[in-house]
């Protein structure tokens, strides 16, 4: 028999102090207007003055179909960027940036 676990996270900041000056962060980020991408000051959230790396999801129970798709995430300095993108229609996947708001669950890892 399968089991599920559910982690239900915290909006805005939860962080882990990992040994040393490294810091294991998560939270959720909405939308907002549509801007792409969606750009998280993880020092001022976090205390991360140096991101090593990131995850990123949309936080919906609903599947994108023509609108947002998939999530990635770039990163310098503190600064994390969220970029959404989108098939150009229903006849041709495509990817191109969408500027639907959707909201992010996060998680980001980095030196304090």
């Amino acid at each position: 028999m399968a089991e599920t676990a559910r982690l239900t996270l915290p909006a805005l900041e939860v962080k882990h102090q990992l040994p040393g000056s490294e810091i294991l962060a998560w939270g959720e980020q909405a939308g907002g207007t549509g801007a792409n991408p969606v750009v998280i000051d993880c020092k001022a959230l976090h205390g991360i003055t140096t991101i090593k790396g990131a995850i990123a999801g949309y936080n919906s129970a609903t599947a994108g179909g023509v609108t947002n798709t998939h999530v990635t995430t770039t990163h310098s300095g503190s600064t994390l960027n969220l970029h959404r993108w989108k098939p150009t229609s229903s006849s041709d996947t495509t990817l191109v940036a969408s500027t639907t708001a959707e909201n992010f669950s996060y998680i980001v890892w980095g030196v304090a």
